[in-house]
């Protein structure tokens, strides 16, 4: 049997660890193309089109009282500022693995896409951070099994 926690998944975005997530479907990693892409010709022949995926998208879920949400503003912020000065900006890397398993999924930079959208209501609601990766590189491995 495989032992899997979301408390063994550790994210880190511009060398901050994250925490507090959001119950359910905490994070989630895509590419933004596919790999490979099929041409066939006239005669039945197939190819295979070799392509270098160079960016994805990152979802993270904090839970909505979270300090950590406090940062990744101040993150955002300095964002902002930077291309608001005609500057690059901030190159901040993105690392999330799962401790107890085989996936690693990193990025050599992401920038936070945008403010999160805000919710009000009886309870509070978790906050979405989206994150543009570039260059991302992807290790989807199963998770150890319980000895």
């Amino acid at each position: 049997m495989a032992d899997y926690r979301l408390d063994d998944v550790v994210t880190v975005i511009g060398g901050i660890p994250l925490s507090e997530y959001e119950k359910g479907d905490a994070i989630s990693i895509a590419l933004d193309n596919d790999e490979v892409e099929l041409s066939e010709g006239t005669n039945g022949a197939v190819a295979a089109n070799h392509k270098r995926v160079s960016t994805g998208k990152a979802t993270v879920r904090i839970f909505g009282t979270s300090p950590v949400n406090d940062v990744l503003q101040g993150l955002l912020t300095l964002q902002r500022a930077a291309i608001r000065l005609g500057a690059s900006p901030p190159r901040m890397t993105f690392f999330c693995r799962d401790t107890r398993g085989r996936k690693t999924y990193s990025a050599e930079h992401s920038y936070i896409m945008k403010s999160p959208d805000a919710t009000f209501g009886e309870t509070v609601s978790p906050v979405e951070w989206g994150f543009a990766l570039v260059r991302p590189e992807m290790i989807s491995g199963g998770n150890s099994e319980v000895i």
